[in-house]
């Protein structure tokens, strides 16, 4: 009974979470369905911590030319919604962005001039029964590696759009042979004060208890 006391207590300290995220692009492969033609973006996301994610997982955008995107699913694809998935420790699972993700003007367009989103990553669930909701672009997951495209723009991350901060194709060769690019979700999520409540009391309840059975 005292050890679950010592739970309660550590649990308030939160409850921590790992997720690496790796972008690649090449030629060939396929994932949920949809298969690279010739060659497409490729996102991994693993469970590099000691704790469960349950909820949804995916990659979404719309692009340059008007089409909608979100994997699981096709360019054709109108739901907004992910797909259920235990990510457990040491699990991974990996997303493809379309079947060419180079070919389609680019990803998540801002106005004013201004580079695109790029694809977006989410992830919108659970750890551990806390609601968590974690989500990356395309722009801000970096390879390190600073690079020139054909058009003219500079970067080191839009790996899954071949590259090019706004969405023109820089071709195959040089879209094949970026550099990986990675970002890391690293935190903290901590209970409600309910929770605690919860815990902090069934454990008293237990010492209790325990102190009854001594006094016996």
């Amino acid at each position: 009974m005292l050890v679950l006391l010592t739970s309660a207590v550590s649990a308030s300290a939160g409850i921590n979470y790992e997720f690496d995220v790796t972008t690649s692009y090449q030629a060939g492969g396929s994932a949920f369905g949809v298969s690279a033609s010739p060659d497409s973006g490729f996102l991994t996301v693993v469970n590099n911590g000691t704790s469960t994610f349950v909820g949804d997982i995916y990659l979404q955008g719309v692009s340059g030319n008007g089409a909608f995107g979100h994997w699981p699913g096709d360019l054709s694809d109108t739901q907004n919604t992910g797909v259920g998935y235990t990510l457990a420790p040491g699990g991974s699972v990996t997303f493809i962005a379309s079947n060419e993700g180079s070919n389609y003007g680019g990803w998540n367009l801002q106005s004013g001039g201004l580079p695109n989103l790029g694809v977006q990553f989410v992830m919108d669930g659970t750890i551990s029964g806390q609601s968590v909701n974690l989500s990356v672009y395309d722009k801000d997951i970096h390879s390190g590696v600073t690079r020139t495209t054909p058009a003219g723009y500079t970067s080191d991350s839009y790996v899954l759009q071949g590259g090019d901060p706004f969405g023109n194709d820089p071709g195959d060769g040089f879209e094949e042979s970026q550099v990986a690019g990675h970002y890391t979700f690293r935190g903290t999520v901590v209970p409600e004060p309910g929770d605690y409540a919860a815990f902090a009391g069934f454990g008293l309840i237990g010492f209790a208890f325990y102190r009854k059975l001594k006094r016996a």
